[in-house]
């Protein structure tokens, strides 16, 4: 019982960092189509430090 509550765990946190990573990539995305559009005053999105 312990193996598979261990193997939820970790699917869990295989997901939180999915998560994370998907955050992180569209933070990144939306900052670079406000650098092209030359409008970054309207995209105050701060780059996080990985």
């Amino acid at each position: 019982d312990l193996w598979i509550f261990y193997g939820m765990e970790v699917m869990n946190y295989n997901a939180l960092l999915f998560k994370c990573w998907a955050l992180h990539v569209f933070l990144l995305v939306v900052n670079v189509i406000g650098v092209l559009s030359n409008r970054y005053e309207r995209f105050p999105v701060v780059f996080t430090s990985y």
